[in-house]
């Protein structure tokens, strides 16, 4: 079989995991905050503005972190409650013999 035809499923990935990557990547700098989300989302407000006056905003742009307290409290509420989680045996997934 040539090499063009083999499908590398390590490297292959689903178009809903694709087409969601580049808001993960927002989502991650929100979360962890920092000067990095400032230096890829923070874009001047139109031409009138000139560097320095860009670059002195950019400095006291706050950056999103309140994000990650929320979720935070999201993931512990959800944490808590996972003691409550039961599997009765009826609920299982049984495979039946084909008779085929």
């Amino acid at each position: 079989m040539p090499d063009s035809a083999v499908i590398n499923l390590v490297d292959s990935r689903h178009p809903g995991y694709l087409s969601g990557m580049t808001d993960w990547r927002k989502w991650r700098l929100t979360y962890d905050g920092g000067d990095e989300f400032r230096q890829i989302y923070l874009e001047k407000f139109s031409g009138r503005e000139d560097q320095l006056e860009f670059n002195a905003r950019q400095q006291v742009t706050p950056v999103p972190r309140f994000a990650g307290a929320a979720i935070n409290d999201i993931r512990n509420a959800i944490y808590q409650r996972m003691r409550d989680i039961t599997r009765r045996a009826a609920a299982r997934l049984t495979r039946t013999p084909s008779t085929d």
